[in-house]
C-alpha cells in the first residue's frame, strides 16, 4: 500500500483571494453584462453601448497531436508568464477590470465583508511521522500559511518554515512535500507568486538547519523521501518530457541520476511515490 503523502497546497495571499472573489462577485451581482452568448451558435455579441469592450487577446494557434487527436491551443503564448507580451496583457486586463470595479457603489462594504470571511485562522490536515505531527497553519493576520511540527499530540506548536518572513511582499508560499518515517527530516517546497515552478528544500527537524541539498527551481510533479531519509525520488517536467531522478542526500544535485522516463515525450506526465517499505 502506498503511504499517504502530504498534498501540495497552492495558497495564494489573502489579498489575491480577495481580489479574485471581489471580481467574481461583482461580475455576477453588480456589474452589467459584458458578454452575451447566442443560444444557437454561441457567437459572442458586442457589449452594450455604455460598457467599454475589454482589451483584445491576441490569438496564436498552436496545434498538438495526441495519439492522432489534434488539439488546438490559441493562447499557448500566455504560458510564458515573464514575456513582455504576457505582462502587457496582464496589465491591460487589470487596468480594465479595476476601471470597471472601482466605480461600483458599495465597493468598500463588499471588501470589508469579504475580508471578514477570509481573515480567519486556518490549519491543514496533520501528517504523523515517528510520533511527530507536521501541518500547515495560517493565522488570521497572515497572508500565507506556515509549516509547523508538534512532537506529540498535546505538545506545543513549533514553527519550521514561515514564508511570510522570507518574502516582504508575502507572495511566496510553502508546501509540505514529505517527511521521513522517523520524523527527523522534512522535504518542503517554496513557490513564488503562484507560479508552477517550485524549489524543494530539506530541513533537519531536530536542529532546525537547512541541508545543502536544495533542488533547483523547476516544475516538479512529485517528490518522495526514502524511509531512512537518505535519498529522494523526484519527477520533474523537462522540455523533452517528464523524467524521474534519484538524489542521495549530501551529494551534488548535478550528479543526480535519471532512472525512468527516457523515450516519453512531453504529452506523458510521470510521477513517483514510495511505499513505507521504500518500494
Amino acid at each position: 500500500m502506498t503511504r499517504n503523502r502530504p498534498s501540495e497546497r497552492r495558497d495564494s495571499s489573502v489579498l489575491g483571494k480577495s481580489l479574485w472573489s471581489l471580481a467574481l462577485l461583482s461580475c455576477i451581482f453588480l456589474a452589467p453584462a459584458i458578454w452575451r452568448v447566442k443560444a444557437a451558435d454561441a457567437e459572442a455579441v458586442p457589449p452594450p453601448d455604455h460598457v467599454s469592450a475589454p482589451p483584445a487577446t491576441p490569438v496564436n494557434e498552436v496545434t498538438d497531436d495526441y495519439f492522432g487527436t489534434k488539439v488546438v491551443d490559441p493562447y499557448r503564448w500566455l504560458e510564458d508568464q515573464n514575456s513582455p507580451a504576457t505582462r502587457k496583457w496582464i496589465d491591460d486586463e487589470n487596468t480594465y477590470t479595476n476601471g470597471m470595479l472601482d466605480s461600483l457603489p458599495g465597493l468598500d462594504a463588499l471588501k470589508a465583508r469579504l475580508a471578514k470571511f477570509l481573515k480567519v485562522d486556518a490549519a491543514g490536515l496533520p501528517v504523523e511521522r515517528g510520533g511527530r505531527y507536521f501541518y500547515s497553519k495560517r493565522r488570521a493576520d497572515q497572508d500565507q500559511a506556515a509549516l509547523y511540527v508538534r512532537r506529540g499530540v498535546t505538545a506545543p506548536d513549533e514553527l519550521l518554515v514561515d514564508p511570510n518572513a522570507l518574502d516582504p511582499d508575502h507572495r511566496s508560499s510553502v508546501a509540505l512535500e514529505d517527511v521521513s518515517l522517523d520524523g527527523k527530516l522534512v522535504a518542503y517546497s517554496l513557490r513564488k507568486g503562484g507560479e508552477d515552478e517550485t524549489t524543494p528544500h530539506l530541513l533537519d527537524v531536530d536542529t532546525g538547519h537547512e541541508l545543502s541539498d536544495a533542488l533547483p527551481r523547476a516544475l516538479y510533479l512529485s517528490l518522495s523521501l526514502t524511509p531512512d531519509g537518505k535519498g529522494i525520488y523526484y519527477a520533474k517536467s523537462l522540455p523533452e518530457g517528464s523524467r524521474v531522478f534519484y538524489h542521495r542526500v549530501g551529494t551534488d544535485v548535478a550528479t543526480d541520476q535519471m532512472i525512468f522516463g527516457q523515450g516519453y515525450d512531453a504529452a506523458v506526465l510521470i510521477g513517483c511515490d514510495l511505499s513505507e517499505a521504500g518500494d
